[in-house]
């Protein structure tokens, strides 16, 4: 029987291994006891290394989204132990060769057949290039919904935020203010001074309304001489 226990266990951790996600598991008392290969991959400690190493948790030195150092009781592969729920989170953490990368951690507790907690298992997943993905996703929105000469809000921003603002009048009655600013005899600048002072001039407007404004206003360019 326990030959047979043994082979299971030996068919378990080679199936983890060829796993593509990092694999840790802490036992009741925290320390790690199994750390797959993906895992090594990931973080650049080898099995041992995770195995063996006293506070080995602490040596990836786990940061939040701020880049604010978390604590021991607040790391997430911990805290699985006394929820009875999995915890998900995206943190930093450092490689063994002092890359800060950031992962998706998943972790849940493991109960033995008498429901006692026996330990936790945690999946590390590089998020990296999620974070790439939604960088590049938010540019391409902002240039979407920007003007392109003035850096304000565009006609597209403004009309989903006076939807928005519509929603709230109309759910909450709570009102808001609109004000349109228009540059009179603008033309004029255009065919007396050419377009690039014209261009100056909208830019140096911007500005000034941008200046004049709270920081929670919105100020868009509506048209071509047009603010709101």
């Amino acid at each position: 029987e326990a030959e047979a226990e043994s082979s299971g266990f030996d068919l378990y951790k080679t199936l983890l291994d060829r796993l593509p996600d990092a694999v840790c598991f802490l036992d009741a008392d925290h320390r790690v006891v199994y750390w797959n290969e993906a895992a090594e991959r990931l973080s650049g400690y080898s099995r041992d290394e995770a195995t063996t190493q006293p506070g080995f948790l602490e040596a990836l030195k786990w940061t939040d989204q701020s880049g604010a150092a978390l604590s021991r009781d607040d790391l997430p592969l911990l805290q699985c132990a006394a929820r009875e729920r999995p915890i998900s989170a995206h943190l930093f953490l450092q490689r063994k060769d002092g890359r800060m990368i950031w992962v998706e951690v998943r972790s849940a507790a493991v109960r033995d057949d008498r429901g006692a907690m026996i330990g936790g298992i945690s999946t590390l997943r590089d998020a990296t290039s999620s974070i790439a993905v939604e960088h590049a996703f938010r540019q391409v929105r902002d240039a979407a919904e920007r003007d392109p000469l003035t850096g304000l809000a565009n006609r597209r921003w403004v009309d989903r935020m006076l939807d928005l603002h519509l929603q709230v009048l109309d759910r909450d009655h709570r009102p808001f203010c609109l004000m349109i600013a228009d540059l009179d005899h603008f033309k004029r600048i255009n065919d007396a001074l050419g377009h690039t002072t014209g261009d100056r001039a909208l830019v140096a407007f911007a500005d000034l309304l941008q200046r004049q404004c709270r920081s929670e206003d919105l100020v868009a360019r509506f048209g071509g001489e047009e603010f709101m």
